[in-house]
């Protein structure tokens, strides 16, 4: 570990990596990825003139056999290269909608998820994809997907550092969390088959559900049971593997999640670019666990870097905006805990227009908040209190 008097810290978020990027990207077009369970020097070279990323992963240089895990979730989740299905899902996704606007006025995509999507992704790579479609999109996060995390949480650094992951990406989208699914049957002792009640008794309420894993004999079984199932495979990695970039400002954006999602995965990695080597520190083990709430690493850069005083100005400037952001909608008479929902969403949930949505709300049946001028989120606690049989929606008409 680098001594304190030539070394010095910042905090940085998935969503304000590409300023470090872009900072390195000033100072040489080559960044060289050292990862401290490979033997190989570099593990990793991105060239971000040519938008070129290349693999000098072999067999023979691995001294853990998790390091492939951790480069394959990396590449997934950055969008460097998605599921080799995720297409066919597109279009099934768009087909979906385009049926269900004929009959709904807000139709809804149902999706449920597992352990394995969550952890790479998947549902920011499908709103990113369907970028029309997302306020459609309502994620169903099954309760022994929530269990498999805390278990994770639970079960070792590395699992740790991949539920943390997940988590990450459940905080960024609208999801139910289905606890009143509790009456699991005595026989189904392994967690594919709890997945499996699970989605049978959702299922019977949402007949369109699409259920999305990265385990192929799952994604069978759910099948079997006349349930909608799309397995998504990995990239498959080899040797000097190379991947290539078309559009340069998304490229920098891909480049910039994968080195934060590495640095989670692996532990710690280490990145030179030109004659300036910067350390990521993806195990946070500080007293303040807000870091990981925040997805938040630690980057240790040398003293007297040319990319210092740069980077801090730029994450000063994008802290500041965050905090003007949030001050704006932050007075609220309770407390928010879940995940806030669009009109269009908590429309599609209740089956009611977006205007009654906002009717209700100028009625003080519902509480909102405005982050900006012109639009509205609503506490996904709001619409559940909405949805049990004690306020049934004659009550709320």
């Amino acid at each position: 570990m680098p001594s304190k008097n030539k070394y010095e810290h910042e905090f940085i978020s998935e969503e304000n990596m590409t300023v470090l990027v872009n900072q390195l990207f000033k100072i040489g077009t080559t960044i060289l990825v050292n990862i401290p369970s490979c033997d190989t020097d570099p593990a990793i070279t991105i060239d971000l003139d040519l938008q070129e990323m290349t693999l000098h992963i072999t067999e023979n240089s691995l001294k853990h056999p998790l390091i492939v895990d951790e480069i394959r979730i990396s590449i997934v989740r950055s969008g460097l290269i998605p599921p080799q299905n995720l297409s066919n899902l597109e279009k099934l996704l768009k087909e979906h909608y385009e049926f269900h606007k004929l009959v709904m006025l807000s139709p809804c995509i149902p999706i449920a998820l597992d352990t394995g999507s969550l952890i790479r992704g998947i549902p920011t790579l499908i709103r990113e994809l369907l970028a029309e479609l997302a306020t459609y999109i309502i994620f169903i996060e099954p309760q022994t997907v929530k269990d498999e995390l805390d278990r994770m949480l639970k079960n070792g650094k590395w699992s740790s550092r991949l539920a943390l992951l997940a988590i990450t990406e459940l905080n960024r989208i609208p999801n139910l969390i289905l606890s009143r699914i509790t009456n699991i049957p005595n026989h189904a002792e392994d967690s594919d088959s709890k997945i499996l009640e699970e989605l049978k008794i959702l299922a019977k309420d949402l007949p369109h559900l699409t259920f999305l894993t990265m385990d192929k004999n799952l994604a069978i079984r759910v099948a079997k049971e006349n349930i909608r199932s799309v397995f998504l495979d990995q990239p498959v990695l080899h040797d000097s593997f190379k991947i290539k970039g078309h559009d340069p400002g998304r490229w920098v954006k891909n480049i910039s999640r994968f080195l934060h999602t590495l640095a989670i995965a692996a532990g710690t990695i280490s990145i030179s670019c030109a004659d300036e080597t910067i350390t990521l520190n993806g195990v946070w083990s500080g007293k303040k666990p807000e870091h990981w709430h925040k997805n938040l690493i630690r980057i240790l850069i040398p003293s007297g870097s040319k990319i210092l005083p740069p980077l801090r100005r730029h994450l000063s400037i994008l802290q500041k905006a965050s905090d003007r952001a949030k001050s704006r909608y932050k007075k609220t008479i309770e407390p928010i805990t879940g995940p806030l929902l669009t009109t269009r969403e908590a429309a599609c949930l209740l089956r009611v227009t977006p205007s009654t949505i906002r009717r209700w709300i100028k009625m003080g049946k519902i509480r909102a908040i405005r982050p900006t001028d012109r639009r509205l989120l609503i506490p996904s606690e709001e619409i559940w209190k909405l949805m049990s049989p004690e306020n049934s929606m004659k009550e709320n008409h």
